[in-house]
């Protein structure tokens, strides 16, 4: 329970963030269709992404699966901060 507490306490520290983010950087002639396009992307992953770390689970183990989620949230991060336009905003 209080692992999900927790999550549900943290996610206005991440969406909010990173909403302001996509609203600078997205010209506003577009912005409706990015941030529906980002909804429908989200909205269609995780059902999708449930289940595979469910089979990753099973046939990897815990500790392989941390790790290979922790390195892809650290690619993705180490991209977003390289790109100029999302590391100035």
């Amino acid at each position: 329970f209080l692992a999900f507490a927790l999550f549900g306490a943290s996610t206005p520290f991440i969406q909010v963030p990173m909403s302001t983010i996509y609203q600078e950087i997205t010209p506003q002639d577009v912005r409706g269709r990015v941030f529906a396009l980002r909804f429908t992307v989200s909205t269609f992953l995780s059902p999708v992404s449930t289940p595979l770390v469910g089979i990753w689970l099973d046939s990897l183990g815990s500790t392989a699966v941390l790790l290979m989620l922790a390195g892809g949230l650290g690619t993705v991060s180490l991209a977003a901060l390289s790109t100029p336009t999302i590391r100035d905003a």
